[in-house]
């Protein structure tokens, strides 16, 4: 049976309640009987792998791994999968050192089968690293496929650590990252289409505005993360159109209004000043 997460509320709201009850949650999801059977097979059988062509051949094993790096859409891209783990991301002149995808990148560096040691994937802790990254990956798509703007929140707060560190331009790359960026400091989905280095400033101005600072390492403090995702919540529940009996609609739609700046004018002037 696949397990669904019990989601009675959206918005903050939602959130919050997935947060109280987000250890018994996440532990009925891995030991629901799909998720078992795929932890099981893993186990067993990831010792069989010592090539990035034994891995791609094993669709199950390859669920998993994916999975556990974001890529579980990208499974039947075999050939392309095979191709960035063996000759990895590092070498000058592969596919892989060209690639813009952190998710990729991220998965080629943990698993290492371009090392002449030996892959990295028959290291106990990095099986553990991937079950673990499987477990966590696969409960939000269950809480996504209930509520889209949940996955999008918990996804930010687990990942913005890291990928602010690699600041704006890395932040503006990745779609779930910009996504919950733009909602919540009120950037028009219009500024996509201009200069990236106009975007960067943009986002710069904006954060400097909503959380008095416009560097991007400091995004991951908990006070901003709070902050940035708590406003995400609420203006995106308040685009997706409270009715007058939602309790407190009026206060949402103001506050929307006026953190996001969304409309023709706003977008009219936001390109007439330059940016």
């Amino acid at each position: 049976m696949t397990f669904t997460p019990a989601i009675p509320l959206g918005g903050v709201a939602g959130l919050r309640f997935l947060e109280r009850t987000g250890d018994a949650q996440r532990a009925a999801h891995a030991n629901s009987p799909e998720i078992q059977r795929d932890i099981a097979y893993f186990a067993e059988n990831i010792s069989n792998v010592k090539t990035a062509e034994d891995l791609v051949s094993d669709r199950r094993l390859l669920k998993v791994t994916l999975g556990a790096f974001g890529l579980g859409d990208e499974i039947d891209k075999r050939a392309f999968i095979r191709e960035i783990l063996q000759d990895g991301v590092e070498t000058p002149g592969t596919l892989g050192s060209r690639l813009n995808n952190q998710n990729y990148i991220d998965m080629a560096k943990t698993l290492r089968f371009d090392r002449e040691s030996g892959p990295r994937i028959v290291f106990s802790a990095v099986q553990e690293e991937i079950t673990s990254k499987y477990l966590s990956q696969s409960f939000e798509i269950a809480v996504g496929e209930q509520d889209s703007s949940l996955r999008l929140a918990l996804d930010f707060k687990r990942r913005i650590g890291d990928v602010s560190e690699r600041g704006w331009y890395a932040l503006l790359g990745d779609q779930p990252m910009r996504a919950v960026l733009q909602t919540a400091l009120g950037i028009p989905t219009e500024a996509a289409a201009i200069d990236i280095d106009k975007q960067v400033e943009l986002f710069e101005n904006r954060a400097l505005s909503v959380l008095g600072t416009r560097d991007a390492s400091e995004l991951s403090q908990s006070a901003n993360i709070d902050k940035l995702v708590s406003r995400y919540l609420i203006i995106d529940q308040s685009l997706s159109g409270p009715t007058a009996a939602t309790r407190g609609a009026t206060a949402v739609t103001l506050l929307a209004n006026a953190a996001s700046g969304f409309g023709s004018f706003s977008s009219q002037s936001l390109f007439q000043s330059g940016f």
